[in-house]
């Protein structure tokens, strides 16, 4: 079986759509990648009051990686392992809108040893 490997980038103006006190409750655990300090209670959060007219596949925001449900089912059905979902709703109360997207953490994995590794070029020897 081939390995699978994908990129994915946020565009510039999907990011600041969110609020930034609802991202606060799983930001750190995100952006260390310890999802033993996560749960998988469904998580509302409130986006900021602009309009948003096109819903992006993927939104970055504050090392908050979040994916919409047409991105999870390709996931799931390439059968991508070792990530941990937790399913968010964005929403904004004024004006009775709220979409389905899910928190697509990557397990932390240790695959240097910083005490015999440098970096040399920008790159790691």
């Amino acid at each position: 079986m081939a390995n699978l490997f994908y990129s994915l980038t946020a565009k510039e103006s999907s990011c600041s759509i969110l609020a930034k006190k609802g991202l606060k409750s799983i930001r750190d655990a995100c952006r260390l990648s310890e999802v033993q300090f996560l749960n998988r209670d469904i998580l509302d959060i409130e986006m900021t009051d602009g309009y948003i007219s096109e819903w992006p596949d993927f939104i970055y925001e504050d090392g908050v990686p979040l994916v919409s449900e047409r991105v999870k089912e390709i996931l799931d059905n390439e059968g991508v392992d070792y990530l941990f979902f937790k399913k968010i709703i964005l929403g904004q109360k004024s004006k009775g809108i709220k979409e389905l997207y899910w928190l697509a953490l990557p397990y932390k994995i240790r695959c240097l040893d910083y005490n015999k590794s440098f970096i040399e070029n920008n790159s790691v020897q």
